[in-house]
This record gives structure tokens, sequence and C-alpha cells, in this order.
């Protein structure tokens, strides 16, 4: 996910944006993992949802699974 708050709000009420986007990874036979994000899927999505604050920061949040 990425998450855009605005860190003059307290905390709770500062999260103002919020996308959530599918990184891809893979591991290939020769040892290397690769991760991957479209940017187009990203610019597209945070152009849709308009204009924030100057003010505003993001911080980026990474679900895995249990045990990871």
């Amino acid at each position: 996910m990425l998450e855009v708050y605005d860190p003059r709000d307290s905390a709770g009420n500062d999260l103002i944006g919020r996308f959530d986007f599918t990184i891809d990874y893979g591991y290939y036979p020769d040892g290397d993992g690769d991760l991957w994000l479209d940017p187009d899927t990203v610019a597209f999505a945070i152009r849709r949802a308009g204009t924030y604050p100057a003010a505003c920061s993001y911080r980026f949040v990474a679900d895995t699974e249990p045990g990871r």
C-alpha cells in the first residue's frame, strides 16, 4: 500500500489517501529475485485521485504472509 498522510494532523486522523498495488516477486533459477510494480498503474491511480496538500508525506506498507 502507498499511504499519503498529512503530518500536521493528529495520529489516526492523518491518512488522506491510500493506494493498494500488487507487487510481483519472482525468483529465478540463477538465484536472483526480482520485485516489479507497473509504474504506469501507480501514476494513473495518483493522477485520478487528484491533488494533495504540499505538506503531505507518504509511507509504504507491505503485508506479507504469516511467518515471513
